[in-house]
């Protein structure tokens, strides 16, 4: 209704008085002062309309749009800026189309479009290119997130408690009891009209209402006493503590949020205080209190952006002294913060499991929601908890109870009982489990079941990265005692020498983004390897659990620092850490499976013979050949594919590495490659692939019969001195194992 109105009022004035486009401006800027985003797009139009020359107008158009989340109008309107910005002037509306295809989860154009952005916009600021390639890791992690959809549920809270305007932090209090907090907006005109006075004295309150878990009934929204809304301020974020009966709650002006809390007495709550102890600071705010009992003490999460934030908001724990009084605040660490906001913090007692909202870690939109194992000690590596919890709009608060029901709010698009239909502010969400519903695996069948878990873990596979020649610098070892996890640990803690290392000697006007390069990579590559092999090993443990036997093929990379034949003893240290981990994981839950060959290993050690060519192998150069992001790149182990793995004997006989010994240069050799089908029915190579042209098989099929062997030949064309390794891939059908890799390797003189 405002919109329209904001609409036909536009179209009067250029009809009649065809102001000029200056005044629009101003007035699209007032409308964005008091937030009122749709009214601002409408301005700007104008604005272009009077003067189309001026492309800012309809860029700013455009991210008026963003602002309201019209993700659907703002992908419009960005298009055409790209279109009719010949002088390539407009970086910021390229950058945010890439994003709206992003949330349209079209994740290859926008990996595209992020990719191109650079090379097209070349005068782009370095804080936008920089960000520009952090989406290319985002898209392609957010390809890994749609694929964890859970089946849940998610139900809307109804319209007479979801108003018009913000409505977020749904708490289950219990005895029925969820709160929440919202504008109060009841002032607002019947029209749906509301003035600037009236956008600015609007206040947050805490509500409360009765949720029958057994209909799914709300009932009327009520709100909290007047002594907790204090109308001098937004109350906020309301957790209750019935152990010590208090509330806890965020109280803020238009500067800054404190955390306050009040005990209830004969029933009723007494003024509220702030409390006291290190987690309220001066200039900073403090918000969002998560209160809960771990072992013999009470324990408080909270968000703030005091000094000492890794950036923006970080999450922080403090453990209670006494009712509102609290002792010294610690960071979550690394694993949790990063250098934007980490909000919203829930911590699951039952399961041990601390949820959040964080627009830093890789994600679908805005703020998406994370996961993190771990207790007061120590929490692990945060992970997307996928769809539909997760959406492309800002999804906070999330909280779970007994593993059975939960809530959340999210700006998501959603329909009202009118047929209404907003982004603009966020909504309240539930949904429940049922725990007694058998599981859908009980009417799938086990092939169906191992196809599913074989495409879980083949989602994280993990390339995992180390420092130089380590683990055991300096020895010739094939193994190692660490583990890759003590690997990891070490390297991380030297992040600040690799950033002064690499950016030594740079001029300043570009030594600040060579650090910000360093530390992308160690967030994109280095700790993007950890959390990708986390995920990996919970579905791998869950499927060997189930019955299931994999071999898992491990390739090695190294720098060109060393000579090859040590490297390749590096690579294989390398590789030993990783099955190392997997030995120790979760209590050496997964030894029993590695004993007993259920779970195998082909280690496939490469040293340097695929290192990036460029990398400096100068020894006296380090900045180059140690602390060089090309460098710490080739510094790494991948788990190239997980294959299903029988006990007994392969069903394919064939040598996983043919070595064909030296070999002249630009001349071409002819080898051969013994199969044997040591199956009970027929094996039909059907497809016989080359990573390299310099690598063809004579043979695009062959046809083995039970127990009968053939010859497949090949020829290789080696055009560089050094050593050759390359790699023939067979699929094949009739038996379970479907794929096998074999290594053609040789030395070129």
């Amino acid at each position: 209704m405002r919109n329209l109105i904001v609409q036909i009022l536009v179209l009067f004035v250029l009809n009649s008085f065809a102001q000029p486009d200056q005044r629009w401006v101003q007035k699209a800027k007032e409308a964005e002062s008091y937030a009122d985003y749709l009214a601002a797009a409408e301005y700007y139009k104008a604005a272009y309309e009077l003067n189309g020359s001026n492309l800012e107008h309809l860029h700013n158009r455009a991210m008026a749009f963003l602002w309201a989340n019209d993700y659907v109008r703002a992908k419009t309107v960005f298009k055409k800026v790209v279109e009719l910005d010949l002088k390539k002037s407009f970086a910021e509306s390229y950058f945010w189309l890439a994003r709206m295809h992003k949330y349209a989860y079209d994740f290859e154009q926008a990996s595209n479009m992020f990719s191109a952005f650079s090379k097209t916009y070349r005068r782009a600021s370095a804080k936008l290119k920089r960000a520009a390639k952090n989406e290319i890791f985002a898209c392609k992690e957010a390809k890994k997130i749609i694929d964890q959809e859970h089946d849940v549920d998610l139900k809307r809270f109804p319209d007479h408690l979801n108003s018009q305007l913000a409505d977020f932090a749904p708490r289950y209090s219990g005895n029925n009891q969820v709160n929440f907090s919202a504008l109060d907006f009841q002032q607002i005109a019947k029209d749906g009209k509301i003035s600037k006075k009236e956008a600015k004295d609007q206040k947050i309150q805490i509500f409360t209402t009765q949720f029958d878990l057994k209909t799914e009934q709300f009932s009327k929204k009520k709100k909290l006493d007047a002594v907790i809304n204090n109308l001098s301020f937004n109350n906020a974020n309301a957790f209750f503590a019935p152990w010590q009966n208090t509330v806890y709650f965020s109280r803020c002006n238009d500067l800054e949020c404190k955390i306050y809390f009040a005990e209830k007495k004969n029933n009723e709550y007494v003024i509220p205080k702030e409390i006291e102890g290190a987690v309220n600071v001066e200039g900073a705010s403090s918000t969002q209190p998560f209160l809960f009992k771990y072992k013999k003490h009470t324990y408080m999460l909270f968000a703030s952006n005091k000094k000492g934030s890794k950036g923006g908001f970080d999450l922080y724990l403090s453990k209670q002294l006494s009712p509102g009084k609290f002792s010294a605040v610690k960071n979550l660490g690394r694993n949790i913060n990063t250098d934007q906001d980490e909000v919203a913090p829930f911590y699951d007692t039952l399961n041990d499991v601390l949820y959040f909202s964080s627009n830093g870690h890789l994600g679908l939109g805005g703020f998406d929601i994370f996961k993190s194992e771990g207790s007061v000690k120590k929490f692990e590596m945060a992970q997307n908890i996928g769809i539909p919890f997760n959406s492309a709009y800002q999804d906070l608060y999330y909280s779970v109870y007994d593993d059975s029901l939960g809530f959340l709010s999210s700006n998501r698009p959603t329909q009202t009982s009118k047929g209404d239909s907003s982004v603009c502010c966020s909504d309240l969400f539930y949904f429940k489990k049922d725990l007694n519903k058998s599981s859908a695996n009980d009417s799938i069948s086990d092939s169906l079941i191992v196809a599913r878990q074989l495409r879980q873990i083949q989602s994280y596979l993990p390339t995992l990265y180390f420092d130089n020649d380590h683990p055991n610098p300096k020895t010739i070892d094939t193994t190692t005692d660490l583990t890759y996890i003590q690997t990891y640990d070490a390297y991380v803690k030297r992040v600040e020498v690799y950033k002064q290392e690499y950016s030594k000697g740079l001029p300043d006007s570009v030594l600040q983004d060579a650090k910000n390069e360093m530390q992308d990579f160690f967030k994109h590559y280095v700790d993007q390897g950890l959390k990708d092999l986390d995920l990996f090993m919970k579905h791998l443990s869950k499927a060997l659990e189930s019955g299931s036997a994999f071999q898992l093929k491990i390739k090695g990379y190294a720098s060109p620092l060393a000579k090859s034949d040590y490297n390749e003893k590096l690579t294989l240290r390398r590789i030993a850490s990783l099955i190392n981990y997997i030995k120790a994981y979760d209590g050496q839950k997964l030894k029993k499976y590695v004993d007993q060959n259920i779970l195998s290993f082909e280690k496939v050690p490469f040293g340097e013979y695929k290192a990036d060519q460029s990398v400096s192998d100068d020894y006296d150069d380090k900045q180059n050949s140690v602390y060089s992001i090309q460098a710490a790149k080739e510094r790494k182990i991948e788990v190239l594919s997980v294959e299903l793995n029988k006990t007994e004997q392969p069903v394919l006989l064939v040598d996983s590495v043919i070595d064909l010994g030296k070999v002249k240069q630009s001349q071409i050799h002819k080898g051969s490659i013994l199969l044997k089908n040591n199956s009970s029915q027929e094996l039909v190579i059907y497809s016989i692939e080359s990573d390299c042209s310099c690598t063809v098989a004579d043979q695009s099929q062959i046809s083995l019969q039970p127990g009968a062997s053939s010859e497949l030949n090949f020829t290789i064309h080696p055009k560089q001195k050094g050593l050759f390794l390359r790699a023939l891939s067979l699929q094949y059908s009739g038996i379970v194992q479907q794929s096998k890799i074999i290594r053609v390797k040789a030395e070129v003189y």
